[in-house]
């Protein structure tokens, strides 16, 4: 499947985050791995995180999509004095792991 061009990537990346505001300020911040699984972004259902990873990269995007860490995990993620959010790929080495473009694109704190 080819990837989308980056300007069309940011339009649905900016879409995907509208609705997780929109469902997050209905939830009361919290949603399941179902319903991020299953995720509904302008009528087509879309998966925003990996089955059994912690980073998702979708085929048709052009970077990573998105990280889950747990503060009780076993690596050092979180958060930096600048604002900014350091995910470990992996402890140890990060020899022969996928890392799609996760340098590509930052996210910011709202």
């Amino acid at each position: 499947m080819a990837g989308l061009s980056l300007s069309a990537d940011l339009v649905l990346r900016e879409r995907i985050m509208e609705r997780l505001a929109l469902v997050c300020d209905q939830t009361g911040g919290t949603m399941t791995r179902q319903q991020l699984t299953n995720f509904d972004v302008g009528g087509v259902q879309r998966r925003l995180v990996d089955e059994s990873k912690g980073i998702w990269n979708p085929k048709d995007l052009n970077a990573t999509l998105s990280i889950n860490s747990s503060p009780d995990g076993p690596y050092e993620d979180g958060h930096t004095d600048q604002g900014l959010f350091v995910y470990a790929y992996r402890a140890g080495s990060t020899d022969g792991i996928t890392r799609k473009s996760v340098p590509r694109f930052s996210s910011h704190c709202r």
